[in-house]
């Protein structure tokens, strides 16, 4: 044991950063980001009369729900205000069965 370490810990030619310094690397990171997944859900709530249901659909399932080449289109209000009446009726669809059996 040499210089109060165990053999096994000694690397040939390593150095140990200084403290500021690994301080200042660990402060100087960048936050990591993962890839945009696509995504979609539903939230519903059940009222006492009613229930809503708010859906949350990535621009890429929206896009290729409705045909649209570009799916960074949905970030843009304008596009957005033309297109979110047509996403919704597109969506709604997949409710048919709650809309028909709370109408019974």
């Amino acid at each position: 044991m040499r210089d109060g370490r165990p053999a096994a810990a000694r690397v040939p030619g390593a150095r140990r950063l200084p403290g500021p310094l690994a301080a200042l690397l660990l402060l100087s990171a960048l936050p990591a980001r993962a890839h945009d997944v696509s995504y979609a859900h539903a939230e519903v709530r059940w009222l006492a009369t009613r229930i809503e249901v708010a859906l949350t659909v990535h621009q890429d399932d929206a896009a290729m729900a409705l045909g649209v080449p570009m799916p960074e289109w949905f970030l843009q209000d304008a596009f957005l205000s033309r297109a979110g009446p047509a996403l919704g009726i597109a969506a709604a669809g997949g409710f048919w069965f709650v809309q028909r059996l709370l109408t019974r």
